[in-house]
């Protein structure tokens, strides 16, 4: 390094100058010499290795350590100031140059840190990006499959209604035939004839099997409502048989009812269905058997237990289930309610059940609430409120056997031959006139013969050419105050779909049963 030798020959010469007498005993050259190493010491840093900086440290350090101050004081040194100047020049031109280099230095450092922080900040920043939207990603793919598994879901389901629609349809006008002729002989035979027990239960049968036809178009939950007036508790003892075939003999059933138990206004068909997927769920959350306990109380201000029903004060009955199952965590149930949601394996649940009981009881204007533990079980009550009036009897005779009948003339439209001549002979046989129909082109040219004496157009739905509402629409047209009947093998929602039903009353659902279509036609006509 070109340092240390400058650095030695100075302090010799410093030395030297000390111990001196007479200036003239100086070697000029010499002095020449040392004042050369010291310039190039003092403009060497910049272009020196790294690896030298410890030594231009170790040189400065012990320049600024020399007395430079003393030099000047002593007397045998002034004869010749111009060396001790040239030396002090040189020391304080290495201390500025080193001092200026180290502030560079520095200022490198220092913008190379902060370079590297600014880097390393955008790193972490694109790094957090990046992570954040590889996550974003994930989370779409998996809403997506699970869009996916719903949309499929809700297709097989619409699939599964669509063939159920024309499967129960055909099935329900076969029904009608079966049930009605069955109950015609059971009109005709006397009293104490042998044939009528077989006959009775034939017609038992066909009535198990329109209830099964129900079931199986049950997908929607917008059926049309049709509200009466009715005890919780003869609804659940009339269904303990098919509850029992239903949750299996190892699930004992047991039932806690109100005597004295308020009335409630809901559809009774469908909240037999609320009663049936209420103890499917209970049943599946039972592999091992178990306890399924249905209860009904009086709740509210005439209750000993309060409602939970908010927007009412007034009385209100509450039904309730009880299991010993596997019960829920609290997540599961956050999610009970909603549509498609299911803790079964693929294909063993639709995830709609519970779904469709919240519906309806939400149709009902009422509330459901569950309550479970892991290990403990679960309970669901529902709480409705109390209807004042009196209960409404399911017994289609309403009107009297003699008011059932009547003279008017009345058009019947229905493509399905056996069903038709049915219905006719039925409407035949309490007097009425009919004029019969197989198309409803038929229909309309029959019409336009006698349309001032028709007073009522009993009309199939779903019919090849043209529907029932607008065979109805059109007849209308000229007669608007004509009045209408539809038929369908289809329940009330698909129906709705058709754009046919007005009011309850104006429709009815195969199959059709002698004092069902005469109480429907007399009702209407009466209306």
């Amino acid at each position: 390094m070109k340092g240390a030798p400058a650095l030695q020959a100075a302090q010799q010469l410093i030395r030297e100058l000390s111990a001196a007498a007479p200036a003239d005993d100086y070697d000029p050259a010499r002095v020449a010499s040392v004042l050369a190493g010291l310039e190039a010491l003092a403009q060497s840093p910049e272009g020196s290795p790294p690896s030298s900086d410890a030594a231009l440290q170790e040189v400065a350090d012990a320049l600024f350590g020399i007395a430079a101050l003393d030099f000047s004081k002593r007397p045998q040194l002034r004869g010749d100031g111009s060396v001790l100047d040239a030396v002090i020049g040189c020391v304080n031109m290495l201390s500025e140059e080193l001092a200026a280099y180290h502030l560079q230095r520095n200022a490198i450092e220092q913008e190379l840190e902060r370079r590297v922080e600014s880097r390393t900040l955008e790193l972490s920043m694109a790094n957090a990006q990046l992570r954040h939207e590889i996550a974003e990603r994930i989370r779409t793919e998996k809403a997506l499959l699970e869009s996916e598994a719903q949309l499929s879901q809700a297709s097989k389901m619409e699939a599964m209604g669509k063939l159920s629609g024309g499967i129960a349809h055909d099935f329900n006008n076969l029904l009608s035939v079966i049930i009605s002729y069955t109950v015609s002989l059971l009109e005709e035979l006397p009293t104490p004839d042998p044939m009528r027990e077989d006959l009775e239960q034939i017609r038992r049968a066909g009535m198990r099997a329109s209830e099964l036809t129900r079931q199986l178009l049950a997908f929607s939950r917008r059926q049309v409502m049709e509200l009466k007036a009715v005890n919780l508790n003869e609804l659940i003892t009339n269904t303990t048989g098919l509850l029992h075939r239903l949750i299996g003999e190892d699930i004992e059933l047991k039932l806690e009812l109100e005597p004295q138990l308020g009335l409630v206004r809901v559809d009774p068909g469908q909240f037999v269905q609320v009663i049936m997927n209420l103890a499917v769920n209970s049943r599946d959350a039972m592999p091992q058997g178990g306890t399924l306990t249905l209860c009904t109380a009086n709740v509210g201000p005439d209750g000993a237990r309060p409602s939970r029903l908010e927007s009412s004060a007034g009385p209100c009955v509450r039904l309730c289930t009880r299991d010993t199952g596997v019960g829920m965590d609290a997540a599961t149930m956050a999610r009970i309610f909603e549509p498609f949601f299911t803790t079964k394996g693929p294909g063993a649940g639709t995830g709609l059940g519970l779904s469709t009981v919240f519906g309806i009881v939400k149709q009902s204007s009422g509330t459901v609430h569950v309550q479970s533990e892991p290990g403990k079980g679960a309970s669901f009550e529902i709480d409705l409120p109390r209807y004042q009036g009196t209960a409404q009897t399911e017994d289609p005779n309403s009107l009297s056997r003699e008011r059932l009948g009547g003279t008017e003339t009345i058009l019947l439209t229905e493509d399905d031959d056996q069903v038709r001549h049915l219905a006719e002979r039925i409407l035949r046989n309490k007097g009425y006139e009919v004029l019969v129909a197989a198309r409803p082109g038929e229909a309309l040219e029959l019409f336009r013969q006698y349309a001032s004496s028709i007073s009522l157009l009993v009309t199939d739905v779903v019919m090849p050419q043209m529907s029932g509402r607008v065979l109805a629409e059109q007849l209308r047209a000229s007669c608007p105050g004509l009045k209408v009947l539809y038929m369908s093998g289809y329940t009330e929602d698909i129906s709705l779909r058709h754009g046919v039903v007005e009011s309850l009353v104006d429709f009815m659902a195969k199959p059709i049963t002698p004092d069902v279509l005469l109480r429907r036609v007399r009702e209407i006509l009466d209306s």
